[in-house]
């Protein structure tokens, strides 16, 4: 059981810097920074998005999509509809936004097609449902890890007596 944890938590780490790696080179050849991408991406789905929904759908720390925002306003990537300042304001892409991220869709798209060679299409399906469910049992781990990790330690005291 712990040699499996183990090998998980090292392949979704070497996994994620793989992709961070990915995201890097490939942004930094548009001028672009890695957190860019998802932004970028989330933004094209909609028409426009509030400050919060975006936050929700990037799942990104409130402080680094508010940077993130302002450095593609400030490149002319997007625009914000609303009052300086104002909670209420919707962001979207502007032309060239919307340019750049078709462009990055299609690398996205080759990537993906990359990735996945030599994988049925069920085995990615069930792979996808595993490691969601994966995700949800952790994030309930967490908020339950208090309560762990305290009656951890009063066994680990008691044992110790």
């Amino acid at each position: 059981m712990t040699e499996r944890f183990t090998w998980f938590t090292m392949t979704l780490s070497r996994l994620n810097k793989q992709i961070q790696k990915l995201k890097t080179d490939g942004m930094g050849s548009f001028g672009l920074k890695a957190v860019d991408t998802l932004c970028l991406y989330q933004l094209d789905r909609e028409e426009s998005m509030s400050f919060s929904q975006l936050v929700q759908s990037c799942q990104l720390d409130p402080a680094l999509v508010s940077r993130t925002l302002r450095d593609l306003s400030k490149i002319g990537m997007v625009e914000k509809d609303g009052q300086p300042g104002r909670y209420n304001a919707r962001y979207s892409l502007t032309p060239a936004g919307a340019q750049r991220t078709r462009e990055i869709r299609q690398i996205i798209q080759c990537l993906q097609v990359q990735a996945d060679q030599g994988i049925s299409e069920d085995d990615l399906a069930v792979f996808y449902r595993v490691l969601e469910q994966l995700s949800e049992n952790f994030e309930k781990m967490v908020l339950s890890s208090p309560q762990l990790f305290s009656q951890i330690n009063l066994n680990h005291k008691e044992n110790e007596q």
